[in-house]
């Protein structure tokens, strides 16, 4: 009877254990645990389903330690193993996380396995059990975490849109594996290549536009006037996708893992329109395609290629896509940020290439920018500027009328138009011409104000010198009156000098002093004369004597040569006429003479040489004339200025109209006019040089002395 029970005990305890053991089985199928053991020494691999399916080992396979350590990925697998000898070595406890290996597809699975041995009394390993279990959804959300945190920080270092490119390219390449990688970015209508890496240049230069063109060139264009974009590229690009396609990912991301299969199973329909196929050419198998892009707003791609299949998978895609849209976000914050700084650039050019260039104020009236040319003309920053001194440039005559006007605009929004003259730096006051608008946002307040300041010197040199010259022929026409009244009397003196000059009683003396008389008022009538012949002077051309009009010139400042003691030397062998009119040749060289002797020291010297030459293609007869003086010289800066309107080395006493008058009739005459001068040593010194032809000018001359 004690037997009975004895057995019946031990049957029971037997049923619960196998119902324990099937129960903890059924656990651990559904947690996706599977258990394992191992007789020692090591040979055999006793598992559960879970287990070989787990390890990838087939049911029907024999799960041999050769063929479980074949399936450990090839660089986890020597870490693995000392795992296990150590926990069986030191009796301790064994936990190592792996990866394996699908030999049929390449898939990757992480597994973590536990488990302990247990030992004969003399402490001999006799078996190895423990479980193992997928943690392939841990480690790659804790590696896609590590990945996003590594990417944004790349993101967050960059310096702008190259560095940001080039920085996401080696990101991408190393992460992904891939041979090639590249990034596209809009540039005008098409998307090129803003850096690649890995790709062939003949590649990129074929790859490089997807725009559609015609035979002429042109961009071709779909209905509602967009381009058309070729390629798988094209299509991504352009929100062109189908997400119910296995090679569309719901972003619109394109991705395959063997472009041949793809492009045999798929039809135009499908995907083929307009498709290039050059990566399949070029034996790109795996290609991924992922769209940058900022809400609906697409404005290039990121785009892996690599001539082995299986690259990717819809988890490596769906992280790619997260990735490039940290990228696009912070590319387009760049290309934004550099789109604003080069129309400030180009703005600002533009307001550079205005006289004193462009202002801006706040809406109170406080500057808070003036074109740099402005800033370096009166010598202060831009600071300074919105400290409010530039109203102490000003000058003192204006301050009170500007600022009034200024507050006026200011508060009722009208427009800013005054002339008034600031203080240089170069110590000169500049005529302004300031105007200025408000800039109203789009309920009418004004945020801001804007104008021009417009450099008016050269207008306001203009209006002097028409004064002056209104002046100086209201003179001319004074004088002209004075020598016609003057010429009529001076004759009837001069006749009855010479009556009394042939008086026979007359004395020596009183004769001499007679002739005396007479050549002095020979004198005022050479000078009536010539005043007369200035202002009634023909603008009819006329055979003219060089010499002359040389003498001429010089007998009109004989005073102003004898009041420095100036020597004047005339080297004219030969007495040369011109087809010309006289009096303007008379201003020429008239202008010549004066800024000699305005060049000159007291005692200096001037010398005039009259020359023919051949000067045009044709070998024409000219005659040369130069002024040559031994005075202070031109320096090479100002030479270069010299017959511009209004320029003068000479300060407020001169017009600056003389040269450029000047020249302006030689180039009617179609002659030609120099100047070489020297400011240093001992040759110092300026010599001008005039080039008039002898025969009437023509069309063509004229044209050559201009060119």
């Amino acid at each position: 009877m004690a037997g009975t029970d004895h057995e019946d005990s031990t049957g029971r305890t037997e049923r619960e254990l196998v119902k324990s053991r099937e129960r903890l089985c059924w656990v651990l199928e559904k947690t996706g645990v599977g258990m394992w053991s191992h007789e020692l020494p090591l040979y055999r691999l006793d598992s559960d389903a879970q287990t070989r399916r787990l390890l990838f080992i087939p049911a029907d396979a024999e799960a041999t330690v050769d063929l479980l350590w074949s399936r450990v990925h090839p660089d986890d697998r020597e870490k693995t193993q000392k795992a296990v000898e150590v926990a069986l070595r030191e009796h301790t406890f064994y936990e190592a996380e792996y990866r394996v290996v699908n030999p049929d597809n390449g898939e990757l699975r992480w597994v973590h396995s536990a488990g302990q041995a247990s030992y004969r009394a003399d402490g001999t390993p006799v078996r190895f059990e423990g479980v193992s279990y997928d943690i392939t959804a841990h480690k790659r959300a804790e590696e896609e975490r590590e990945t996003t945190i590594e990417f944004l920080g790349l993101v967050n270092r960059s310096q702008g849109t190259k560095d940001l490119v080039q920085r996401a390219i080696t990101f991408f390449q190393e992460r992904s594996g891939c041979e090639a990688v590249g990034i596209r970015l809009r540039e005008g209508e098409d998307f090129p290549y803003f850096e690649t890496r890995g790709f062939s240049k003949e590649f990129v230069v074929l790859e490089n536009k997807l725009c559609v063109r015609s035979d002429s060139g042109r961009v071709v264009r779909d209905d509602v006037g967009n381009p058309i974009l070729e390629c798988k590229c094209g299509s991504v690009i352009g929100g062109q996708f189908d997400p119910s396609k296995p090679f569309f990912t719901e972003q619109g991301c394109f991705w395959t893992n063997s472009t041949t299969e793809l492009i045999a199973s798929t039809t135009k329909s499908e995907g083929q329109a307009r498709a290039r196929n050059r990566c399949n050419r070029e034996g790109y198998e795996s290609v991924a395609l992922i769209p940058l892009h900022v809400g609906e707003e697409r404005f290039g791609l990121v785009q892996l290629n690599d001539r082995r299949k299986g690259r990717f998978s819809a988890e490596v895609i769906t992280l790619w896509e997260r990735l490039v849209g940290y990228l696009a976000t912070a590319l387009s914050k760049f290309l934004a940020d550099e789109a604003l700084r080069d129309s400030e650039r180009r703005y600002r050019a533009i307001g550079e290439l205005i006289d004193y260039g462009v202002w801006v104020c706040d809406p109170d009236g406080r500057n808070i920018y003036n074109s740099e040319s402005f800033l370096k003309m009166i010598g202060m920053t831009q600071q300074q500027c919105s400290d409010a001194s530039w109203q102490e440039m000003l000058h003192p005559d204006d301050v009170e009328r500007t600022m009034k006007a200024w507050e006026e605009c200011v508060r009722s929004g009208a427009s800013f138009d005054i002339e008034h003259r600031y203080h240089g730096a170069d110590g000169q006051w500049h005529p302004i011409l300031t105007r200025g608008v408000p800039v109203r946002d789009d309920q009418g307040k004004i945020i801001s104000w804007a104008g021009i300041n417009l450099d008016i010197s050269n207008r306001k040199r203009a209006e002097q010198a028409l004064l002056r010259s209104e002046k100086l022929a209201s003179a001319g026409r004074m004088a002209a009156t004075i020598a016609h009244e003057i010429n009529n009397p001076l004759e009837a003196v001069m006749n009855m000098l010479f009556i009394a000059r042939n008086d026979e009683h007359l004395s020596e003396t009183v004769r001499q002093f007679l002739e005396m008389a007479e050549a002095e008022l020979k004198r005022v009538a050479h000078i009536t004369r010539q005043s007369l012949g200035f202002y009634r002077e023909s603008n009819a051309t006329a055979p003219t004597s060089i010499n002359g009009v040389l003498e001429s010139a010089v007998d009109l400042l004989k005073s102003r040569a004898k009041a420095k003691r100036a020597v004047i030397r005339k080297q004219c062998d030969e007495d040369v006429q011109v087809i010309a009119m006289a009096g303007e040749l008379r201003q020429v060289f008239s202008n010549l003479l004066a800024n000699s002797l305005d060049a000159i020291e007291e005692r200096g010297t001037i010398v005039l040489r009259v020359s023919t030459c051949s000067a045009f293609k044709d070998g024409e007869r000219c005659v040369r004339v130069t002024v040559a003086d031994n005075g202070k010289g031109v320096g090479e800066s100002s030479r270069q200025h010299l017959f511009e309107p209004f320029f003068t080395t000479k300060g407020a006493i001169r017009t600056g109209l003389g040269l450029w008058v000047s020249k302006q009739i030689v180039d009617k005459h179609g002659g030609s006019i120099r100047i070489r001068s020297c400011s240093e040593g001992k040759h110092r010194g300026t010599v001008f040089s005039v080039v008039l032809p002898t025969q009437p000018v023509t069309d063509k001359h004229a044209d050559a002395a201009k060119a």
